[in-house]
């Protein structure tokens, strides 16, 4: 869409002109470091100083600070010097805070995710879960003969077998062969993946793993180890982390089976361009039981596997307490004198967190306790830096809308999180009443993560773009989408910002973003957006910035 397409659009929203080579407002560097270190003040003052050199002018500084109050004197002072340093720079410090995604780490507000009819049996005193019921890797290792050319007897499929997948008797971990893919680059997706089916027990902790070589491969971020529940919803999904080329290397990821039996475990390289990727010896652990989360409206009962009779707290079992919630756990007392005699097999259904993606844990958004932690946590930001620019980590919410305190609301993903942006910017103002404030934009985002289905959420985030104030930024991060996402939210009359970058080896995709920056109304800016602490590039983006081409 060019500016001169978007006069009534600009007119709309009150701008003037979108004249090519105006400064942005933002022009930002994204940096993450938790300052327990005395030297990560030094490396932060090194990449302020490359900032400056190139008129950057504020630093997206992702370092727990939502937590302060909570910090030694050490940390508070590291992050006092880092204050002093960027000030003198003229680099604003703009805080990323209150993560739902990936921020439930307290029990009070841990979103959760049921587990039903878990099997138990009394044993010395104790309800102990049996565990088992783990179904082997057929053809864990590729070793079976083939019966069809490059074939892999008890797997699922893999993707087109003898163009993109062969066995590979030369090149293998262990035994006698391993599964080679290659040529996915020619894939419309990309795609370079097995898949197998794995039968557990509900209610169980699992490992899988497997072993991965790599040689040339691009883009290497795309080789992956994920499990899927059979009905779709995502369950556990890692990345290797392997360079481009690394020798035979063990990845493994941990999935609770919760109320579910049925999964598939998929292996491979998702939007591969080149190089040649082999996987090998798959197995699967049993590690105990997903541990119960108790909290504000979340029930733990037993009943008697044989009559379906309940049984009763502290009179037949005695309750597993709070501390277990997010460790090792198989078993809980069982009350002399009560119904629950030797041998007798229990059933129990109780919550458990949700712990999903790259091993992520999801906050609640309709649990209380969380805007009581936001609300002492906006006052720690505030004395500790007071920015005048706030950022919420908003991203990648992959559990919700599934414990009793969320039905009993009986609003959708996208509901709940238009409440709960609504509220987190009442906190801020409320501390800082000129505040403004940021938000990442993919459950916001239609073209994103906004829809339904979204990995263990239930209901739908679709809508959720009208249900938020008006007056926060998007920061899109979509590189794929930008020239889609941020004339949508432009359209909406929101202003926008570029996350651009990502730790590519090139600024292409920076010129891309800058292309849509200059003709979006309202487009606050861009950031340099480094995972991998990456700033070999960072010189050249802000010269970039400063004088595209």
């Amino acid at each position: 869409m060019r500016c001169a397409g978007m006069i009534s659009l600009m007119a709309a929203v009150g701008l003037a002109s979108c004249a090519a080579g105006a400064p942005f407002e933002d022009r930002w560097v994204y940096v993450s470091r938790n300052l327990t270190k005395p030297e990560h003040v030094q490396e932060i003052a090194e990449i302020v100083k490359t900032a400056k050199s190139v008129d950057l002018n504020g630093m997206l500084f992702a370092c727990g600070v939502e937590r302060w109050h909570t910090w030694s004197a050490e940390q508070k002072a590291r992050l006092a010097e880092v204050k002093r340093v960027c000030d003198a720079a003229g680099v604003e410090i703009i805080p990323i805070i209150w993560s739902v995604g990936y921020g439930g780490y307290d029990p009070a507000y841990a979103a959760a995710l049921p587990c039903t009819n878990v099997p138990f049996v009394v044993k010395g005193g104790k309800a102990v879960f049996p565990g088992g019921g783990v179904g082997d890797f057929a053809n864990a290792g590729f070793d079976e003969p083939p019966k069809r050319p490059n074939a892999a007897p008890g797997w699922l499929w893999t993707d087109k077998p003898g163009t993109v997948s062969f066995i590979d008797t030369d090149v293998k971990a262990d035994g006698t062969a391993s599964l080679r893919f290659e040529n996915y680059g020619d894939n419309p997706h990309g795609h370079g993946r097995a898949c197998h089916a794995l039968k557990v027990s509900p209610g169980g902790r699992y490992r899988v793993s497997c072993r991965m070589k790599t040689e040339g491969v691009v883009p290497a971020s795309g080789v992956l180890l994920q499990v899927y529940a059979k009905d779709g919803a995502s369950v556990v999904g890692k990345h290797a982390n392997l360079a481009a080329t690394q020798d035979w290397t063990r990845v493994e990821c941990t999935f609770n089976a919760r109320d579910k039996g049925d999964f598939r475990v998929y292996a491979g390289i998702w939007g591969g361009k080149a190089g040649r990727l082999w996987i090998d010896e798959f197995k699967v652990e049993d590690m105990g039981c997903a541990p119960p989360l108790k909290r504000e409206g979340l029930p733990f009962a037993v009943r008697d596997a044989r009559t379906g009779a309940a049984l009763r707290a502290g009179v037949d079992y005695e309750p597993p307490p709070q501390k277990v919630w997010n460790r090792k756990w198989d078993s809980f007392r069982v009350l002399p004198g009560g119904a629950a005699r030797e041998g007798a097999e229990l059933v129990v259904d109780y919550w458990t967190a949700a712990v999903v993606a790259n091993s992520q844990r999801p906050c609640c958004m309709s649990a209380p306790a969380l805007y009581d932690y936001y609300r002492t946590s906006a006052a720690a930001v505030k004395e500790a830096l007071n920015p005048r620019k706030w950022f919420l980590s908003m991203d990648e919410i992959r559990a919700g809308g599934t414990c009793p305190l969320c039905q009993a609301r009986g609003l959708d993903m996208a509901h709940q999180l238009g409440e709960c942006l609504t509220r987190q910017r009442a906190i801020i103002k409320a501390v800082r009443p000129d505040a403004q404030i940021y938000v990442w934009s993919d459950m916001l985002d239609p073209a994103h993560n906004a829809h339904d289905n979204y990995y263990a959420c239930k209901g739908t985030f679709a809508g959720s773009w009208d249900l938020i104030p008006k007056d926060l930024v998007i920061s899109c991060w979509y590189g794929k989408k930008h020239d889609i996402s941020m004339p949508f939210f432009a359209e909406r009359g929101f202003r926008t910002q570029a996350a651009a970058y990502y730790d590519a080896d090139d600024l292409d995709n920076c010129r891309a973003w800058l292309e849509t920056c200059r003709r979006t109304p309202n487009c606050t800016g861009i950031m340099y957006t480094s995972w991998r602490n990456k700033y070999s590039l960072l010189a050249p983006f802000g010269e970039l910035v400063r004088n595209p081409r």
